[in-house]
């Protein structure tokens, strides 16, 4: 009997402990939740974002949980656009307070490949080689972009015109007409009639010189006449 109950709790121990396991197991695996999608930027550049949650926490001094992200342009080699970069319990790409560092040239398609290391998977038995994309919270994935859509407006180089100074003239002369000196004889002012000028007779207009010749004259004459009478008269007296 006692054997019996024995053999009875054993078997029921045994099945709760396998039981415990695979929902200790399963609970970790449906804990890990990474999250990945491509798409386009209003600027035409290709992007990946990416949303890990619900990692375990790493021990203090332990094996961090890592990402790092690489990307091939189709017909082009491959260039790190994320190094390594540790993190707790959970990581958000782009993040709303800095520019997203997972932005591509959009103007050809191309491979994202993201590698994440869970430091509590280190024998990867929930690696994506080993369970799929789909189940797997770490390995590597791939995702991949198309060609995004380009602005039809072209931007102009702005110019810069520079303002158009006017040819340097010469200062223009200006040649004065040669100023004509002209030695001006103060003018002498008629005197007017009846006036009397210093010194002298009253000029009447005519000329003093011509009165005086004939004035001479006529007391010549007038002398002449003088005389002839004179004799005349003595002439006749003695004849008488």
């Amino acid at each position: 009997m006692q054997n019996a109950m024995r053999r009875t709790l054993g078997v029921t121990g045994a099945t709760a402990v396998a039981i415990g396991a695979t929902l200790a197991l399963a609970g970790a695996a449906d804990a890990h939740t990474p999250t990945f999608a491509t798409g386009c930027l209003d600027n035409g550049q290709a992007v990946l974002s990416v949303d890990l949650k619900y990692y375990t926490q790493p021990k203090k001094n332990g094996q961090p949980n890592t990402i790092t992200v690489s990307y091939t342009p189709n017909g082009g080699s491959a260039k790190v656009v994320l190094p390594v970069t540790d993190f707790n319990t959970t990581l958000s790409i782009p993040t709303t307070t800095s520019p997203d560092p997972l932005a591509v040239d959009g103007t050809t398609a191309g491979t994202y490949s993201i590698t994440i290391t869970a430091w509590d998977d280190a024998n990867g038995q929930n690696s994506v080689a080993k369970v799929g994309p789909d189940k797997a919270w770490d390995g590597t994935w791939t995702k991949t972009t198309t060609v995004c859509p380009q602005s039809t407006q072209t931007t102009q180089p702005t110019q810069t015109t520079q303002p158009t100074i006017p040819p340097t003239q010469p200062p223009t002369t200006t040649t004065a007409p040669p100023v004509q000196t002209t030695t001006s004889q103060p003018a002498v002012a008629a005197a007017a009639p009846g006036s009397t000028p210093p010194g002298g007779l009253a000029y009447t207009g005519v000329s003093a010189e011509l009165p005086l010749i004939i004035g001479g004259a006529l007391i010549v004459i007038g002398a002449g006449a003088l005389f002839g009478m004179r004799l005349l008269s003595k002439r006749r007296r003695t004849q008488d």
